[in-house]
């Protein structure tokens, strides 16, 4: 095994275990304590360490998507934009564009309408849009990683019957 992959692989590991110890302690250590000014709604004790990881995963993977771009572009001059007969440069350009197009869709498509919050009304049109469109984009992108998956899936099955 490449040295790069067994590192990844146990960083991947370490995030799984970091991730699972925070929810299991969410949901099992004080989850089920009554908020003081309302007691119909649950107020659990470490909703600021479920934000703070989301915020560290959030920060640190732009961090890393930002150097990695930098790297990229650095070496662009060096090859022609292909690895192993794969268009790399072609196939970022149209991940990059259109994520960012299924973004823009899905934040025009979004609902304005305020809504009851804890029963109170919000009514901030663009952060209700941009919370519609982060909700949005993450179930069309899930069900298309799902989708590639099982077809790709597939396809290796046929190729090893053959």
């Amino acid at each position: 095994m490449v040295e790069a992959e067994k590192i990844s692989k146990r960083v991947l590991y370490g995030l799984v275990a970091v991730i699972f110890v925070v929810f299991f302690l969410f949901f099992l250590y004080g989850f089920d304590r009554p908020f003081t000014d309302n007691p119909d709604f649950n107020d659990p004790l470490l909703t600021d360490v479920v934000l703070l990881l989301m915020g560290i995963m959030v920060v640190c993977g732009l961090a890393f998507a930002l150097c990695s771009m930098l790297l990229s572009w650095r070496k662009r001059g060096k090859d022609n934009g292909s690895f192993n007969h794969i268009a790399v440069r072609r196939n970022a350009c149209l991940v990059g564009g259109g994520t960012f197009l299924l973004l823009l869709i899905t934040f025009i498509l979004g609902n304005p309408h305020p809504i009851q919050v804890n029963g109170e009304e919000y009514s901030h049109s663009v952060w209700l849009r941009m919370a519609d469109m982060f909700i949005y984009t993450g179930m069309i992108l899930i069900c298309v990683a799902i989708i590639v998956l099982v077809v790709s899936a597939s396809r290796y099955l046929r190729k090893n019957r053959s």
